[in-house]
């Protein structure tokens, strides 16, 4: 098994080497042995008939089949056969082909199976009848269909026959509905090949999950007639036979059982791909324990398939997911991120009455980084307010194609029109709501972070329990992420047809102004305590030192600074650079990144001021001639600069439990640890909430804790040094020109002016200044012009010392173009490969009304 695991899949096939990763992670999974695919194209080449069998019509191919049939196994091959074949009284003899079991396709049926093989001679037999069925017209024609070209290894899988009682099949997301939170199982008397080749109905039960805990809730088993059932025979091979009468009506698993296989399965799908553990699994009950024999990824869902409109694709952008989490998740943060992303992007539409697909994600993970349902989002905001695609994409950012939607007929209209007044009479007392639960979740969070940790695993389960149901009670607080934008988008399109050339400038600019986000607030009290610094030469030594990791002295308790700076972490201190990821330290808990920005804040006097003009100022450029709107006009400003303090508030908000709960995973992780079944307490950051809550109830084993995380931490650092594109077709395995936006071409000579879209106005020149992350300020000079891929709140203290910003990624409502707006930075975003455009040091001009950068030449400047 260790050399299966070494050799992966490419030589063990899929269906070998997922079940060795189970048996690996601690599932019971009998030993297993596989002849590597370099021997059967060893063999076939060995036996010349490979040519003749590409191009052989299908009435040759038997012919040929028999022929390849008698072509001899390699001494070396029978030599181990020999040695394994007395090890277990009969053995399954099994395809296990690189292209097998497949996200694309299954194979499922295309290659043979050989069942209780005893003896050397069967095994030779079972091994070159598996081969042989490479080439049976159904599974060249399978292979053509599929595209899996004519390289056609196959290696063989020899497993130990399991002596079952009861076998079945099971799907980890119901096959029919596409409902990803339930299990349904399928159960008989006998091997599963009943099953399989439609000899019997068998049992059918039904188990739904919870995302964010091991519960199994409304267990439904629904008894079938088992007439048929798949038995050994005592010379070899199975037979079919018939089932007693007692056990036709007989249920094949107890509810007990019924649950145990289901939380086995469970777990089993998510140790294969925590992000989509959408499996077809076999498993086999021996009278003492259950079996796991197959895990293939489910490849055809049923159910309405949300985004796809009149045969358009579904596309999945980076948009707005890449600005809240541009690095690839752990298995841990993926939990938060598809239990928080879907409340909030469901939470105006569920306000306004509309009832959301209930199947299709509108969050996923492919290669590692989160990506948004484009698609679903565009026709459901579409379908329910009337919201175009283009404007969809506008409000939340990426290059992705909008949706050519159909005309819609009156009767559409009409209930558009009645879910936006509903809306829009709701949305009042849903805000004040929302900040209520934001206030009282920000205190709720900073008691539970000074809790007494729980010892007994079965409380610290009860614990993680009790966090994420205080989170999702707060539904007004999501609709305070989710339902803010409302009011922006019917400003920028009401001035756009008023004012087509000037409109979306001036809405820019009445979006700017007011009373600061907490964001923004976060920053202007950090500079604060900056000025502080300036005329303390103690603090200033301290902070130095602190910064450096150097043991300082403490500052007096009284001390001015000290009692600031304290203050200042009571504010804030349950946020975090890159707050989304639960790995990173909350700035109470680690407030070196805070105390590096005081010291270049310090250093250098602060640029960026907010925006000194009002919004009655900017109304009174509109035309003579809509003066008479200027009233509706400036409520609706100010409605919508409200509601962008709110998202601001409410991002702050649903992110403060990250602190009790990464406290507390660290303390359970602690406990791991220390017994020798993680590396180190941060591993349990790579497992999810329906694992940690199977190991803490003992409802999973801890053995292969270490090689599954290990395994989860190399994939998510390949991950990592991928360039992944902002926006993929799904089911296409590279992007192709339709999928991803155009990335701008390489850097050119001389000067040249890249287009993408304006979120703050302004114009100015300066230098540039490409920055990966909002902690490397080594190259900072004040009053630069900022480019980056992607920005959080964490970067707002950045802000102060630029003068402009261009960003990657992003759309109006994107956090760090609100902060900007507030702050009064031009800003431009929606450039893909700005960053290899630019480097530090060049000379820019930002445009942020136009949504235009100019790059200038470096001799213009020096």
């Amino acid at each position: 098994m260790a050399a299966v695991h070494q050799t992966g899949p490419q030589q063990s096939g899929a269906k070998a080497w997922r079940l060795t990763q189970l048996r690996r992670y601690g599932f019971p999974v009998p030993d297993l042995y596989v002849v590597p695919a370099w021997v059967h194209a060893d063999w076939l080449q060995r036996s010349r008939l490979e040519p003749r069998l590409r191009s052989a019509a299908p009435n040759e191919l038997e012919r040929l089949r028999t022929q390849l049939h008698e072509t001899p196994l390699p001494e070396t091959l029978i030599a181990a056969l020999a040695e394994l074949a007395p090890v277990a009284p009969a053995w399954a003899v099994r395809s296990s082909a690189p292209h097998e079991d497949g996200t694309a396709a299954s194979f499922a049926g295309q290659h043979a199976t050989c069942l209780h093989v005893s003896g050397l001679q069967a095994l030779c037999e079972a091994v070159r009848h598996v081969w042989a069925s490479v080439w049976t017209p159904a599974a060249l024609s399978y292979r053509l269909r599929h595209g899996a070209g004519a390289d056609f290894g196959m290696a063989v899988l020899l497993m130990p026959m399991v002596p079952a009682v009861s076998s079945g099949v099971a799907f980890t997301r119901d096959p029919l509905t596409g409902q990803p939170e339930r299990i349904i199982l399928q159960a008989n008397w006998g091997l599963g090949e009943s099953l399989v080749q439609g000899l019997s109905a068998g049992d059918e039960i039904t188990v739904h999950t919870n995302p964010l805990n091991a519960d199994l809730m409304g267990l439904q088993i629904t008894v079938g007639r088992k007439t048929q059932q798949v038995q050994l025979q005592p010379e070899g091979g199975t037979r079919p036979e018939a089932v007693p009468i007692h056990q036709q009506c007989q249920p094949v698993l107890h509810p007990a059982q019924a649950l145990r296989l289901a939380g086995l399965l469970r777990q089993a799908a998510l140790s294969l791909n925590f992000a989509a553990p959408h499996f077809d699994l076999e498993w086999a009950f021996d009278g003492h324990r259950f079996w796991l024999l197959q895990a293939r990824p489910l490849t055809a869902v049923g159910g309405r398939e949300a985004g796809q409109v009149q045969g358009q694709p579904t596309l999945w952008s980076r948009g707005n997911t890449g600005e809240v989490m541009p690095f690839p998740l752990s298995a841990i943060d993926w939990s938060a991120a598809q239990n928080i992303g879907e409340r909030v992007l469901k939470s105006s539409l569920l306000a306004a009455g509309y009832v959301p697909e209930p199947a299709a994600p509108r969050l996923a993970l492919h290669q590692g980084h989160l990506y948004m349902n484009m698609s679903l989002v565009q026709w459901e905001l579409k379908e329910a307010f009337g919201l175009s695609p283009a404007d969809t994409n506008a409000l939340l950012g990426g290059q992705q194609r909008a949706l050519v939607w159909p005309r819609q007929p009156w009767t559409a209209r009409l209930r558009q029109g009645k879910r936006l007044l509903q809306l829009a009479f709701l949305t009042p007392a849903l805000r004040r709501k929302g900040r209520r639960q934001a206030t009282r979740l920000l205190r709720w969070s900073a008691r539970e972070a000074r809790r007494p940790l729980p010892t007994s695993p079965l409380r610290q389960a009860a614990a993680l329990d009790r966090l994420f149901t205080h989170l999702n009670r707060q539904q007004a607080l999501f609709f305070l992420q989710g339902g803010s934008g409302a009011s922006a988008w019917a400003l920028r399109r009401l001035l756009t047809q008023l004012l087509p050339l000037e409109g979306p400038a001036l809405a820019l600019d009445l979006l700017t102004g007011g009373a600061p986000s907490v964001s923004a607030a976060q920053a202007h009290d950090l500079a604060h305590l900056a000025s502080l610094l300036r005329t303390d030469s103690a603090a200033k030594a301290w902070v130095k030192q602190a910064a450096a990791g150097q043991l300082a002295p403490s500052l007096p308790r009284r001390h001015p600074f000290r009692c600031a700076f304290e203050e200042y972490l009571r504010r804030y201190g349950h946020r975090a650079t890159y707050e989304s990821y639960t790995r990173h330290a909350r700035w109470r808990e680690d407030p070196s990144p805070l105390l590096h920005h005081l010291c270049t804040l310090a250093a250098q006097a602060t640029v960026a001021a907010g925006p000194a003009v009002s919004v009655s100022a900017h109304l009174r450029r509109l035309p003579r001639g809509l003066r008479v709107l200027r009233s509706a006009i400036g409520l609706l400003a100010r409605l919508a600069q409200q509601e962008l303090q709110d998202r601001e508030l409410g991002r702050s908000a649903v992110f403060s439990p990250v602190e009790p709960y990464r406290r507390l995973l660290l303390h359970i992780g602690r406990g791991w640890a220390a017994s020798g079944h993680i590396a180190q307490p941060s591993d349990i950051f790579d497992l999810t909430l329906p694992e940690i809550h199977a190991l803490l109830r003992q409802e999973r084993p801890l053995g292969g804790l270490r090689d599954l995380v290990l395994d989860r931490q190399q994939a998510t650092e390949a991950w990592r040094a991928l360039s992944v594109p902002d926006v993929y077709t799904e089911g296409a395995l590279v992007p192709t020109s339709t999928d991803s936006p155009p990335v701008q071409p390489p850097r050119a000579a001389g000067r040249h002016t890249l287009t993408g879209t304006g979120a703050s106005s302004g114009v100015v020149t300066g230098r540039a200044c490409v920055l990966d992350h909002p902690n490397d300020l080594g190259t900072l000079q004040a009053g630069d012009i900022l480019v980056v891929r992607s920005t959080d709140p964490s970067w707002t203290p950045v802000f102060l010392q630029a003068r402009g910003l261009v960003i990657e990624t992003g759309g109006l409502l994107s956090h760090g173009t609100i902060v900007a707006r507030e702050f009064g930075l031009p800003t431009v975003l929606n450039i893909p490969g700005i960053r290899q455009q630019v480097r530090t040091g060049d000379l820019l001009h930002v445009d942020g009304a136009a949504g235009t950068v100019t790059l200038y030449p470096r001799e213009d400047h020096l």
